[in-house]
């Protein structure tokens, strides 16, 4: 299964999160990838029940969040939506070059 992102964010302290990182674990469980070692972020993973409230994976103060998300950018890691947002631009692209063309081709657009 793969993994997945939960991002709480705290209405109190605007641009801080909680992140929960995990996957479907069959059933009713899922697996959460926790910190099982903090000076050397040695990362685990712990099985819960689905309906069960679990600690988040990562606390993040105000603006790592935002800093992260930049540094994975950089790096060429977007997000799935911003590839559909490239293809849509590109197939609107070429649609409009087609359009050019035919009006063209039927003696340019009518004033």
């Amino acid at each position: 299964m793969a993994w997945k992102v939960a991002v709480n964010q705290h209405w109190n302290n605007p641009g801080a999160a909680d992140v929960i990182i995990y996957r479907e674990a069959g059933g009713d469980k899922i697996q959460v990838l926790y910190i099982e070692d903090a000076k050397t972020w040695t990362m685990g993973v712990k099985e819960f029940s689905a309906a069960a409230v679990v600690e988040p994976s990562l606390r993040l103060p105000a603006g790592v969040l935002e800093a992260l998300m930049a540094g994975l950018q950089e790096h060429g890691i977007k997000p799935p939506s911003e590839h559909k947002i490239a293809g849509l631009y590109e197939a609107t692209k070429y649609h409009l070059e087609d359009l050019r063309g035919l009006l063209k081709l039927n003696g340019g657009a009518k004033k």
